[in-house]
């Protein structure tokens, strides 16, 4: 009996224990247990974090040091061996041929060469290169410099024949003197030959001078030829001329009896000479027969070549290197990013599981007690207002649950004043809803008011707009005009006015929608239509008076509108336009279109007080069949239903496209068009379009004096 009870107390201490630690656990708050058991979850993550951060580190410092150092080094040394292949082929193949194009590709891989030296030089310069490798550079750099003086040392030998050739230069250096003599002598003794009488005797003579003479050349111009190519043929010539010159000269010799006494002595000096150079064609021989024919191949081949497979070997060595660092480096990143792997799969399964316990101990501690409160909260919401929720913990449940038994309490207490309230409640809503009535009669009264406002500035704005008669009693042009507002009231502006013989058009874009912006367009055009009417021809001082104008009374407003504005003056064919907006599309006869930017001719109407100093204007001469479209920015900048701008581009092919109809036609197609694209898309700005074409010159009315002091006002403008 006693036994049995010491062997079980231990084991009913852990019990108590773990009791003691479940409602320690249960009677914490919420807060604090989510902060336990997601601050146990995250010291778990960042322990596998950083345990893989510090192996992947290892191993992203061996990829990083192969992709700065290894794989760099080893391409640039690459392009160092194929680069100095290039060099030597390409001085190899100057000296055999002498192409200029060798030269300058030697130039191009030498400076391609030094830029993968220089590569090397600062990759070396890291501080992961070895020491090896340094060193491997330094005597690279070192047998490079000894190269380097050797190519233009051969490039100089190639383009001087005489150094170059040693054989040419015993026959330049010891041979000429004597050629010189000897065919000096010649010459002179043909001379007084020819000058003797024409003897059977004295002919033969000459004969054989000539001959002599042509054998000499001859022979000269073999050897210098095999010396210089080295062909057999011309030594083969060379030998045959220089017998056949033998024994023209063994008959001179013969028959010099026949001669004067001065071509005796020039006989004795020719022989002197002959036998002066008789060696000289064997010691040629000898040279162009040995390895020091050429100079420059006699170096390239001793010194260039030699010295380029050095670096070569060189170049070699580094790259087999780097290849072996590359390859060791690439092994040590392999581990290392093992060792991640595994740190990363250890740990996730650990999280794993403390997530797992997690959600036990929460749904134990958290969803349980807040399940079990739905229950009770279902049970009040059906009516029974007698339910309790049990209060198990001292956390924000077991709060919750105190609460809803209290506000249960509570409910039950007011369901029996709640008829009472709703009454009272019902007669404030009652009230309530007289006054929203009232005030909804006032609203459509207000709103039939403001309607009926803005239908009457819409009727204004369109009594001014120019009618169909007052176009086609404008002489010379054939005009047709479109407006559409966007909203009740439009901001858009163009006029056509006629005085004397001048017509002026105009169109601009008022900032905004609405009655605002009405508003400012019939100003616009009221101040137009008065500076038309006193004769102001001078544009800056229209424009200049109509801002203004327009500036004061925006600012009497207190607005922040203005507009942009282009003035056209037309008169004999003859167009004058100044101000800032759109482009202006002048179109020729044939449809061509071209384009006119009004930026730099004004500035923006009613934005500040004094412009005079920015505008300016351009003239544009049209002749029959052409004419001007004015457009505003409702046009290029409507959208269709894919969010697609209609654009300028579009709107010259069309005017292109039907230049050749009448004007009203023409505006008609390119409405149609934009009509079109638009589709169901909400239109979001003011549309409008002015056409106009110089009809033929016959339908033009004689000028008047009026129009032509407006033309002087132009041609000094």
């Amino acid at each position: 009996m006693n036994h049995k009870s010491h062997h079980n107390t231990p084991k009913r201490s852990h019990q108590l224990n773990r009791l003691q630690l479940w409602r320690t656990l249960r009677n914490l708050k919420i807060g604090r247990k989510l902060t336990l058991g997601f601050g146990s979850l995250v010291a778990i993550t960042l322990l596998v974090v950083v345990s893989s951060y510090l192996a992947g580190q290892v191993a992203s410092s061996n990829i990083q040091r192969t992709q700065d150092l290894r794989v760099p080094t080893t391409l640039a040394s690459a392009n160092a061996q194929e680069n100095l292949l290039k060099m030597l082929s390409n001085i190899r193949a100057y000296l055999a041929t002498g192409e200029p194009e060798y030269r300058y590709r030697y130039q191009q891989t030498r400076q391609a060469f030094e830029a993968d030296l220089a590569q090397l030089e600062r990759l070396f310069s890291d501080r992961d290169a070895s020491a090896q490798s340094r060193e491997q550079l330094e005597e690279l750099t070192t047998s490079y410099r000894d190269w380097l003086a050797l190519p233009d040392q051969l490039i100089a030998l190639q383009n001087n024949l005489t150094d170059n050739q040693p054989a040419l230069k015993i026959l330049d250096e010891q041979g000429d003197a004597s050629v010189i003599v000897i065919q000096r002598e010649m010459g002179l003794m043909l001379e007084e030959q020819e000058l003797r009488s024409p003897s059977r005797a004295n002919t033969i003579l000459l004969r054989d001078m000539a001959e002599f003479r042509n054998t000499f050349s001859l022979a000269l111009a073999a050897l210098q030829s095999y010396l210089v190519t080295r062909e057999p043929a011309f030594r083969f010539e060379y030998n045959a001329l220089a017998r056949a010159n033998q024994l023209v000269w063994e008959q001179l010799l013969e028959n010099q009896t026949g001669l004067t006494d001065s071509q005796r002595n020039r006989m004795t000096a020719i022989a002197k000479q002959r036998q002066a150079i008789a060696p000289l064609p064997e010691q040629m021989f000898d040279i162009v027969d040995s390895d020091q024919y050429r100079q420059d191949l006699f170096l390239f081949q001793e010194q260039a070549e030699p010295l380029a497979e050095s670096m070569l070997n060189q170049l070699k060595q580094i790259v087999t290197d780097q290849q072996v660092d590359l390859a060791q480096e690439l092994q040590a990143g392999s581990r290392g990013l093992a060792l991640a792997q595994w740190q990363t799969l250890l740990g996730g399964l650990l999280a794993v599981g403390v997530g797992l316990a997690m959600v036990k101990l929460l749904q134990q501690q958290i969803a349980e007690p807040i399940k079990r409160l739905t229950e009770v909260t279902s049970r009040i919401q059906a009516g029974d207002l007698d339910a309790k929720a049990p209060e198990t913990s001292k956390d924000e449940v077991g709060d919750l649950a105190r609460s809803f038994n209290s506000m249960a309490a509570q409910l039950k207490e007011s369901l029996e004043t709640l008829e009472d309230r709703v009454e009272e409640r019902t007669a404030e809503l009652a009230s309530a809803n007289e006054q929203i009535l009232a005030l909804n009669e006032r609203l459509k009264a207000e709103n039939l008011r403001m309607g009926a406002e803005l239908d009457v500035a819409r009727q204004i704005q369109q009594m001014i707009l120019p009618k169909a008669e007052e176009l086609e009693n404008v002489e010379g042009l054939d005009i047709a005009g479109y407006m559409e507002p966007a909203d009740e009231v439009g901001g858009d502006y163009y006029d056509v006015l006629q005085t004397e013989g001048i017509v002026t058009l105009g169109i601009g874009d008022v900032t905004g929608h609405g009655l605002e912006s009405g508003l400012l367009m019939l100003m616009t055009q009221t101040a137009v239509r008065t500076l038309q009417e006193i004769r102001e021809y001078d544009l800056v001082r229209f424009l200049d008076t109509l801002n203004r104008t327009i500036y004061r009374n925006v600012q009497r407003m207190n607005s922040d509108r203005n507009l942009t504005l282009t003035i056209l003056n037309y008169s004999e064919g003859r167009v004058s336009i100044s101000g800032q907006h759109e482009e202006t599309l002048v179109v020729r006869a044939e449809g061509t279109v071209e384009r006119i930017d009004t930026m730099d001719l004004g500035l923006p109407i009613g934005l500040d007080d004094d412009i005079a100093e920015f505008i300016d204007h351009a003239i544009v001469e049209l002749q029959p069949g052409d004419g001007i479209v004015l457009y505003t920015d409702g046009i290029p900048e409507a959208y269709n239903p894919d969010k697609q701008q209609y654009g300028l581009e579009r709107l010259c092919e069309m005017v292109s496209k039907h230049w050749q109809n009448p004007a009203e036609q023409v505006k008609q197609a390119i409405i149609d068009d934009v009509c079109q694209f638009i589709d169901t898309q909400k239109v979001f700005d003011d549309i409008t379009l002015l056409v106009f074409k110089r009809q033929d010159v016959t339908t033009e009315s004689l000028p008047d004096p009026a129009n032509e002091s407006f033309l002087k006002t132009l041609a000094m403008q």
